[in-house]
């Protein structure tokens, strides 16, 4: 197996048991394959190419999987690969981090290039680009070894908050050449995200349980300026999964409860301006999703990898996808259709996000026993 090895993939469409709606898996169970993280930019602009990320070749890869000719194409071959990366569709390249190393590889094929390279003892933190593809933003965090970790997702999570280590926040000019720090301090960088509509607005978040970290920051790269965005409390409030909206505002999901035993909290999701201005809040009659991603053509209009849970440990609520529309200060859930993960791994987490054209959910589950990568419409 090796870079430009092509694999014809045949579409497995089933009728949803639950809402009647057809899901298409789009990749063909060979190993696990997943698609990029929600923030990332991975879907060309006609909705045709689609970055994946996959071990079917026997290690982590990028690859894109064409979705009219229905055939799979590997990128990359080499240690280290983290995810599927960023699609720059214009400048025909694929963004990605292999070990420490920011590094691009033509979408048509060829040798990669490295660009970037973390400090010795610090590793990479999320990517994102700009749709130009001109700017990417990224993270890199000290490594430090960790005492609590199970094996279990997050279990050493707090460990890694206290431990404070050392980030710095980056934008990278890729017309240029040029790495830029940003900002830095003993806090755990992560889910760092560039504006679609200004390149010098870059979110970043401090990591850690979201009950107690102040989560969001914004850096502004022409003034040098940093400030919190929308301020909580520590064990009141909480927010996360932040990302920019295609017109350029912020969507959090958040939470808040009147004291530290209460149980459960109200959620909501947040449409703030980056300048920490316009909070509008739309909450939730129940919990709220894991993961939320905005339509690229309506702000109002959401999808979310779970549906009308009465609790957290409603398992049926929990393995539903809904559609969310944001309306009087509400967030109102429609079913749209099982994804049923086991939430087991960061990979086999849904983490639905909305094709260019909005006609498409594309998700990522592991209920087949593996990862793969399924799609379906949205209703008329």
């Amino acid at each position: 197996m090796s870079v430009g090895d092509t694999w014809n993939v045949q579409f497995e469409r089933v009728q949803d048991p639950t809402t009647g709606v057809m899901v298409e898996r789009i990749s063909d169970g060979v190993g696990n394959t997943h698609h990029a993280y929600f923030t990332q930019i991975s879907i060309s602009p006609d909705g045709r190419q689609l970055l994946l990320c996959s071990d079917r070749t026997g290690t982590a890869q990028v690859f894109v999987l064409d979705l009219q000719a229905r055939r799979i194409r590997q990128l990359t071959h080499e240690p280290g690969v983290r995810g599927a990366g960023c699609l720059d569709a214009a400048g025909g390249l694929v963004w990605y981090f292999a070990a420490g190393d920011l590094r691009s590889v033509p979408l048509a094929g060829g040798e990669p290039r490295t660009h970037f390279r973390c400090p010795e003892g610090h590793r990479p933190a999320s990517l994102s680009m700009t749709p130009c593809g001109r700017y990417l933003a990224f993270a890199y965090v000290q490594t430090i070894p960790r005492s609590t970790e199970t094996g279990r997702i997050y279990s050493s999570q707090a460990e890694g908050l206290y431990q404070r280590p050392r980030s710095v926040l980056i934008r990278y000019d890729a017309h240029e050449g040029v790495a830029r720090a940003l900002y830095g301090e003993h806090a755990w960088y992560t889910h760092v995200s560039i504006s679609p509509t200004d390149p010098d607005v870059v979110m970043f978040c401090h990591e850690g349980p979201w009950r107690l970290v102040q989560r969001i920051w914004i850096a502004r790269a022409d003034t040098e300026e940093v400030w919190p965005l929308l301020k909580t409390k520590r064990l009141l409030q909480q927010c996360g999964h932040e990302y920019f909206t295609a017109g350029g505002r912020v969507l959090t999901q958040y939470a808040e409860r009147d004291h530290v035993r209460q149980e459960p909290w109200r959620h909501a999701n947040v449409l703030i301006n980056a300048d920490d201005t316009d909070g509008r809040y739309y909450w939730y009659e129940g919990p709220q999703p894991m993961h939320v991603q905005t339509s690229h053509g309506d702000e109002t209009v959401m999808v979310g990898d779970c549906a009308t849970r009465k609790g957290f440990d409603d398992v049926e609520g929990g393995a539903l996808m809904s559609l969310i529309r944001l309306e009087g200060g509400r967030s109102v859930m429609t079913p749209l259709c099982r994804h049923d993960t086991s939430w087991k791994s960061q990979h086999g987490h849904p983490h639905p996000v909305f094709t260019p054209d909005d006609q498409w959910v594309i998700f990522s589950s592991d209920r087949g026993g593996r990862c793969d990568v399924y799609r379906v419409q949205v209703p008329a």
